[in-house]
């Protein structure tokens, strides 16, 4: 024999699917706008560096008429003069050499004497 559910149990059953159904409309609308949001946040960048690319070429092509035209005009670019730097070096203090005397070696007893390998 079936149990049939009762019209509580069938109400509860409905009511969890359509929350489940829901979520999983949530969750698909979510991951839709963060694919999105990745792909115009990449044409952005990818448009952003084309205007800085483009405005670093404009930028060239201007300093090298500049420069081109400074050239046939016979005009050099100023340089500003600047003084040398004068590094003086401290004189040299010579110390007098002291000879220290070495300490007397500690006489070695019988029982730290060593045996084997040495200092191995």
């Amino acid at each position: 024999m079936h149990d049939a559910l009762s019209p509580q149990e069938s109400d509860a059953v409905k009511i969890a699917r359509l929350e489940a159904e829901t979520r999983l409309a949530i969750a698909r609308l979510e991951a839709r706008a963060a694919r999105d949001v990745a792909e115009t946040e990449t044409e952005t960048e990818l448009k952003v560096a084309k205007v800085e690319a483009e405005a670093e070429v404009t930028s060239a092509v201007a300093e090298a008429e500049i420069v081109g035209a400074a050239i046939e005009a016979g005009i050099a670019p100023e340089e500003p003069e600047q003084e040398p730097v004068v590094i003086e070096a401290e004189p040299e203090v010579e110390e007098p050499q002291t000879i220290e005397e070495p300490e007397a070696a500690p006489e070695h007893h019988k029982s730290k004497q060593r045996i084997g390998l040495g200092m191995w």
